[in-house]
C-alpha cells in the first residue's frame, strides 16, 4: 500500500517528515511553506534528536549538506507561487541519500505530478482544491512506487481519515476535474487583469507547471501600507474573505497580515514577503464578476 489518507494535510506532512528523517540528521526546506509546516521543522529538533532545519529562500542555489536526510518544498511555494527546478534538486538530493517530499496542494494533481521527477513522497491537503466544497478536512500521502520500502517507515494508523470524511471526499472528487479546469482558466484571466492594473505593483503566479498554472494568485498593491490595504480590502466586494484556498468560490486574504501577524518586518523581508501582500484563491464564478469585485477595491485606491 502506497497511498495513505489522513485526518488532515498537516497530519500527512508530520508523518512524512517523522518517518523519513533519520535521527541525528536534519532537513532542508526550499522556499516558503505553509506556516504550520515551517513550525514542524522548527520544533522537531527541539524535542527529538534531529539537527536544526535549514531554510533556503534562494531557490536558484542548491547546496545539500551531508547531514540532510529530508528535502522538503511546496510546488508552487506559498504564497509567492515559485516553482523550483525539481529535476536538479531531486538529482542532487538522491546523490546525498536524502528523501524528497513535495507538498503539491496548490498545484493539484491536475497541473503537476512530482513523481515525473522521481520525488519520493507527494502530499496534498484534501481539504483544499481536491474537495473544493469547504465541507471536508483531510490529507493524502503518496509514496513513489519506485521506492516502496519508504512506506513502511511512515506512521499512518493513528491519523487515518475516518469513513465519513472519506465519503465526502469521494463525492467531491467527482467534480474536481471540471472544477479545477474552470478555476485555472479564471485565474489566468485575473492575472491578465492584475498585470495591467496601475494599482498593482507586482503579481505572483506560477510558471513551469505542466498543465496550466493553477488557481492561486498573489499580488502586491502599489503602496504596501496599512492605509492602502485597508481601503482596497474593505471596498473589494468579493463575498468571501478568509485564510484558505481551493474552495470553488473565490477567496481573498491579506496573506502576510494574517499568517505572519507576529513576525517583524525583518523576518518578512527574509521570506520575501510584503506586509500587505494579497492572496487570491480563484473560484468557478464568472470571470467578469470576479474582476468587477476586485475593481471595486482598486477604484477606491484610485479615489484616495
Amino acid at each position: 500500500e502506497l497511498t495513505f489518507l489522513y485526518t488532515s494535510g498537516m497530519a500527512a506532512i508530520y508523518s512524512a517528515i517523522d518517518g523519513c528523517m533519520k535521527k541525528g540528521t536534519g532537513a532542508l526546506v526550499i522556499g516558503n511553506t505553509y506556516v504550520d509546516t515551517r513550525k514542524i521543522f522548527q520544533k522537531l529538533p527541539e524535542r527529538f534528536s534531529f539537527k536544526p532545519a535549514i531554510f533556503l529562500t534562494n531557490e536558484s542555489e542548491f547546496d545539500i549538506p551531508d547531514m540532510v536526510s529530508v528535502v522538503f518544498m511546496e510546488i508552487p511555494t506559498n504564497p509567492l507561487l515559485e516553482v523550483v527546478d525539481l529535476k536538479t534538486l531531486v538529482n542532487q538530493a538522491h546523490k546525498k541519500g536524502a528523501v524528497v517530499i513535495v507538498d503539491s496542494t496548490i498545484a493539484t494533481p491536475c497541473h503537476f505530478s512530482p513523481f515525473d521527477f522521481d520525488v519520493d513522497v507527494i502530499i496534498h491537503s484534501t481539504s483544499k482544491a481536491l474537495s473544493g466544497k469547504n465541507d471536508h478536512i483531510g490529507g493524502v500521502l503518496f509514496v513513489n512506487p519506485q521506492n516502496p520500502e519508504l512506506a513502511k517507515k511512515i506512521l499512518h494508523f493513528p491519523f487515518e481519515m475516518d469513513d465519513d470524511e472519506r465519503i465526502v471526499l469521494s463525492e467531491n472528487l467527482r467534480s474536481f476535474p471540471e472544477r479545477i479546469k474552470k478555476m485555472a482558466e479564471n485565474a489566468e484571466k485575473i492575472v491578465e487583469y492584475l498585470m495591467s492594473n496601475s494599482s498593482v505593483a507586482k503579481v505572483y503566479y506560477p510558471t513551469g507547471l505542466k498543465h496550466g498554472n493553477g488557481h492561486v494568485v498573489s499580488f502586491e498593491l502599489i503602496n504596501d501600507s496599512f492605509e492602502t490595504a485597508e481601503v482596497f480590502y474593505d471596498n473589494c466586494t468579493i463575498p468571501i474573505k478568509g485564510p484558505s484556498m481551493g474552495f470553488e468560490k473565490t477567496m481573498l486574504m491579506p496573506y502576510s497580515l494574517i499568517t505572519h501577524y507576529h513576525d517583524n518586518n525583518v523576518t518578512l523581508a527574509e521570506m520575501g514577503l510584503k506586509r500587505y501582500l494579497m492572496r487570491l484563491s480563484v473560484g468557478t464564478e464568472d470571470q467578469d464578476a470576479i474582476i468587477r469585485d476586485l475593481a471595486s477595491g482598486f477604484s477606491a485606491i484610485s479615489a484616495q
